[in-house]
């Protein structure tokens, strides 16, 4: 062996070394006994306590930046937590035993296959990815309401009590563009909260482009004087420029004329923009039937002037735009008309592939049920911090566990793979599978016999008996990066 070759081994078993150390740290916080750990001040980064795999794995991360073997392990935790909400801690101990107990394995003869979930058992998996706190039922309430498709918003409300929400109509982020356009124009099409205006039977007007400056909104606020009606207008827009926005509120804001008088148009014109999503922009443009207006198409503006009638406008029966503190907003579009959703769900349901069926999925669950919201709260930072990492972990994980079931918890899942990977002779891997099962025996304080004290009932059984369910999304996400996560390790000879 040359000496340069020697020096890469050396450099590969150093990493691996710092993979196995990260395992430690991020799996000593496994099961209900596990450990909390300690952070030390660090440049721009505050001591902490922490016992939460997820977000041990973020601060290992951000403490060493620079740790090869720390920075690739959450990684590949990260994947799993990005599949299904949870397994951050099982994908570390794993990928620790499987390093230790390496042997190429048939994959798809260890994935579990879940059983569809009752309610009880949903609102278990949740208390799990959760870790026990009382939000998780509030976001189980949403996504067994709204199914496993269900789009959930998420909003800060520190210094309030965390609650949900489920809004009827087309839901889709990106709401009303500025705080000013609030309170504006009073009439009885408009109503107000204290961070959304509500719009009765408004026209409807959709700019594929973004409205560049006043020339262009003031063609529009003309063209829309000269149709003499009382609805209102929403203005949809893929983005507002702030000359465009300025231009309506001039219409809106009283201010003094040459006499000192106070005087406005006060124009029920509201403006909507920052689309997150591709496909939002073309659905409203069926709800509405509005045309698109956009600088490619004959539709041009201030060049030519705005060719606004009312053929071109759409209609809805009522729009309610918002925004918040944190400028993160809604737009929800309601109308009368269902033929044309249900034309559309048809339609939808022809073009799902597996490829699109996520999206797809969304799209037909705003349409059917909804969206979700959720007001994330806590009386300090730091606590609606905490309470935010559950709620996002559930607003993942359970969805999963609708569209894949849930197996036995208390990793017994893992112990019947265990036994099957020895059935086949893959005594190594076998091996690797028992160490998740054994190490939350020790965190759940199982006697002699294997039998766990149940909170739930105030008894000891075995572990089997227990009732306890979790995702089996998580099992098989947690084996499928752990497993190829050190494959791809094994796999390397050369580490710079």
């Amino acid at each position: 062996m040359s000496w340069k070759t020697w020096s890469f081994t050396i450099m590969t078993q150093e990493v691996i070394d710092q993979i196995k150390t990260a395992a430690d740290i991020i799996g000593s916080t496994f099961g209900p006994a596990g450990k909390n750990v300690m952070f030390k001040s660090r440049e721009n980064l505050p001591a902490a306590m922490i016992r939460d795999g997820v977000k041990t794995a973020r601060r290992l991360a951000a403490c060493e930046p620079l740790n090869t073997g720390f920075q690739l392990l959450v990684d590949a935790c990260m994947s799993t937590v990005r599949k299904t909400g949870d397994g951050t801690t099982t994908t570390a101990i794993l990928v620790k035993a499987l390093l230790e107990r390496w042997s190429e394995v048939n994959l798809e003869n260890y994935m579990v296959k879940g059983q569809p979930a009752t309610k009880e058992q949903f609102y278990q998996a949740a208390g799990i990815s959760a870790n026990g706190r009382e939000e998780a039922k509030l976001v189980a309430d949403l996504v067994w309401a709204l199914g496993p498709y269900a789009h959930i918003q998420s909003y800060a409300a520190i210094g309030e009590k965390t609650r949900i929400e489920i809004k009827d109509g087309y839901v889709t982020p990106g709401g009303m563009y500025t705080h000013d356009m609030m309170n504006r124009f009073q009439g009885d099409n408009v109503s107000y909260t204290h961070n959304s205006a509500v719009i009765k039977n408004p026209l409807v007007m959709l700019v594929h482009d973004q409205i560049h400056g006043d020339q262009q909104m003031i063609s529009i606020i003309t063209e829309y004087v000269k149709m003499q009606t009382e609805r209102p207008l929403v203005i949809f827009g893929t983005d507002i420029n702030k000359n465009a926005v300025k231009a309506v509120l001039d219409n809106q804001i009283p201010r003094q004329n040459s006499q000192g008088k106070l005087v406005h148009h006060g124009l029920p014109i509201f403006l909507a923009a920052g689309w997150r999503d591709q496909y939002s922009f073309d659905d409203i443009k069926k709800i509405t039937g509005a045309t698109v207006f956009s600088q490619m198409t004959k539709h041009l503006f201030p060049v030519k002037g705005c060719t606004l009638t009312f053929a071109d406008l759409g209609s809805a029966e009522e729009i309610e735009l918002s925004v918040n503190t944190y400028n993160q907003g809604y737009s929800r579009v309601k109308v009368q008309n269902m033929e044309i959703i249900d034309k559309m769900i048809a339609d939808l349901k022809e073009s799902i592939t597996p490829e699109n069926e996520e999206e797809v999925g969304e799209r037909i669950s705003k349409l059917t049920k909804g969206v979700g919201f959720i007001y994330i709260g806590g009386m300090t930072e730091a606590e609606h911090r905490l309470i935010a990492d559950s709620v996002e972990d559930c607003a993942i994980s359970l969805p999963t566990v609708l569209k894949h079931g849930v197996v036995p918890g208390g990793a017994y899942s893992f112990y019947e793979l265990a036994h099957r990977a020895m059935m086949n002779d893959d005594m190594l891997f076998s091996e690797a599978l028992y160490e998740v099962r054994k190490k939350l025996m020790k965190s759940m304080d199982a006697n002699e016999d294997g039998r766990v004290f149940n909170y739930r009932t105030k008894e000891y059984q075995n572990p089997d008996e227990c009732d306890i369910w979790e995702s089996a999304s998580v099992v098989n996400e947690s084996i499928k990066s752990a497993y190829s996560f050190v494959h791809e390790i094994m796999s390397t000879d050369v580490c710079f």
